[in-house]
């Protein structure tokens, strides 16, 4: 759990939380030690699904307490929590392959990140064995993207596909 601690915080510093997002740094360190456990606690030994994990979520929602706690979704309301899972506008819509509702998977506490790691993690899982683990496979897959897209989004998978081998150079 501490390294997936030391990595959230190299990827989005907590006192960025504080600079942009008026979340006090202190508040942002404690949050982020709840989404390293939930993250710990859903992968086991499996390191290549917490890279895709911390990938996500730093791309998707910055770690941000607006996002975590579901004050602010994506996709014009369509995508929830930390890992922006498009579930659909209701909070009692269902979040795809689990038996969550959205609503379920937002929050800052630990078992509302538990439940969202949970969701991202299987969605991850079996995309990751689809494309054989090959990241930017996986990438357009978590984001729905098609064969074909356009520059900006292709921007932005190049981005997540860099963060994540980043993540595969630093030692376990």
């Amino acid at each position: 759990m501490k390294t997936i601690l030391v990595i959230i915080s190299m990827l989005v510093p907590a006192s960025a939380q504080e600079k942009f997002r008026q979340e006090p740094e202190a508040e942002a360190r404690a949050r982020y030690a709840v989404i390293a456990e939930a993250i710990a606690g859903e992968v086991g030994g499996d390191i290549r699904l917490a890279r895709f994990l911390l990938t996500v979520a730093k791309h998707e929602s910055s770690f941000a307490r607006s996002v975590h706690s579901g004050k602010k979704k994506g996709d014009a309301g369509w995508s929830w929590g930390l890992y922006q899972i498009r579930c659909g506008r209701h909070p009692g819509a269902r979040v795809p392959g689990t038996k969550y509702q959205a609503h379920e998977i937002v929050g800052v506490d630990l078992a509302a990140t538990k439940r969202a790691t949970n969701a991202a993690a299987g969605y991850l899982r079996r995309l990751i064995r689809v494309c054989k683990g090959e990241p930017l496979c996986v990438f357009r897959g978590y984001g729905g993207v098609s064969r074909t897209y356009s520059t900006k989004v292709g921007t932005r998978l190049n981005a997540r596909v860099k963060t994540y081998k980043s993540l595969t150079r630093r030692k376990k």
